[in-house]
């Protein structure tokens, strides 16, 4: 079989289309497609924030599950259930709670993040993975240009019957693709390392595992990944709320569909910049994602309202630093940490991401509607904070150098 000649990264990436496609949607319209159908925007926060408690006690388990059933069963089975279940729900169901069900599972399922990200680098050529972590953020961003081609049939159906038709057609491309991974994924030489020693490792072995990883640079790695990553979860979650909302930036909902534009766009003005910085490495990009975040929030936060323009310009910016923080953080931090640390140290910083999502959803659902610009200075400000944190993480770097 020709992909039996790939290797992971390649198998993730070629079918990563279909779940771009998926996200991108759940992106503009699944909180929308939600409260259309019942649910209301603080029980969705309380959704949200269960989803999220969900993941934490998955990623407390992460290390022990990896090393029991190997890195490609964890993100299979993951997958199943929060993604090929998850849109079997949403496809057949109009109940407000089996709809919220469902959202708890898909957020539950973020476990396997950990894994995902270690099988994706793992066997690897380390030259390569800044490029490929890249890509992937680029998948991501274009799979949303099928949106635009839909907002016609948005605009004459709804949101929720326009999802519902969709989701049946995301549904079996998913499932086609979770199959091809079944069979094409390999396990890492990491990863049956880890599977062979599972008895021998003890809580107290796992912690070491969790210092290790957070000593020098680790450190501050792990930090900017909790401040930038429990944002823009929630964002992913409420940020069309705000679009619509009359106290925010107020579109109407089909205009939600043109939002991939803005992201494309953001990725080709990175594109512009990056090429004027060739020598720049990963660590210095990270700089540049956060610039480029801080820099669409305070666009969003001073937009006029109605503007779609406007909105497409300061979101190109919010997803473009998003995708460059990703990818050059993600690659620093899968090289920097050991094989024999690295789910461990992602599964705990993952849980304190969690954690944070979990806590602060329930409060900051209503906030997306009611004060939705307030939350966007707020964001604003945390990202240059992040600038600072940055550069102690290059002064770490360099010492350790």
């Amino acid at each position: 079989m020709l992909l039996r000649t790939w290797s992971n990264a390649q198998v993730f990436l070629l079918t990563e289309f279909p779940w771009s496609v998926t996200a991108a949607w759940m992106g503009s319209y699944l909180s929308l497609f939600l409260l259309d159908q019942g649910l209301s925007a603080k029980n969705l926060g309380w959704t949200i924030g269960v989803g999220a408690f969900v993941q934490l006690l998955g990623l407390g388990l992460s290390g022990t599950l990896t090393r029991h059933v190997g890195r490609k069963m964890t993100i299979m089975s993951g997958d199943f259930a929060g993604w090929i279940v998850v849109l079997g729900i949403w496809t057949l169901s109009h109940s407000p709670w089996v709809l919220a069900l469902g959202l708890v599972l898909n957020q539950g399922s973020g476990y396997v993040g950990p894994a995902w990200n270690s099988l994706f680098s793992e066997d690897e050529q380390v030259h390569r993975l800044p490029r490929y972590f890249l890509l992937l953020q680029v998948l991501t961003i274009t799979g949303g240009l099928i949106l635009p081609l839909i907002r016609g049939f948005v605009m004459k159906e709804g949101v929720v019957a326009s999802g519902h038709t969709l989701l049946a057609i995301f549904w079996p491309s998913v499932a086609m693709a979770w199959t091809i991974r079944a069979l094409a994924l390999r396990e890492s030489t990491a990863g049956k390392v880890s599977m062979q020693q599972r008895l021998h490792v003890s809580w107290s072995v796992r912690l070491s595992h969790v210092r290790q990883g957070l000593q020098g640079p680790g450190f501050y790695l792990a930090v900017l990944r909790i401040l930038v990553m429990v944002p823009l979860l929630m964002v992913a979650a409420f940020v069309p709320l705000s679009f619509v909302s009359p106290k925010g930036l107020h579109l109407v909902a089909a205009d939600l569909s043109l939002l991939p534009i803005g992201a494309v766009g953001g990725v080709l003005i990175l594109a512009v910049v990056r090429r004027m910085m060739p020598t720049w490495t990963p660590t210095q990009l990270m700089g540049l994602g956060l610039v480029f975040l801080a820099l669409g929030y305070t666009g969003l936060t001073l937009g006029p309202q109605g503007q779609i323009s406007w909105v497409l310009l300061a979101w190109g910016l919010v997803m473009a630093g998003q995708s460059q923080f990703a990818s050059s953080h993600t690659s620093v931090w899968m090289t920097w940490l050991p094989d024999a640390v690295r789910v461990d140290v992602q599964g705990w910083i993952g849980m304190i991401t969690a954690g944070g999502v979990a806590v602060l959803s329930p409060f900051l659902a209503e906030a997306f509607i009611r004060q939705p610009r307030w939350v966007f200075a707020g964001l604003a400000f945390l990202f240059t904070v992040c600038m600072a944190l940055w550069g102690l993480l290059q002064k770490s770097m360099k010492t350790r150098g």
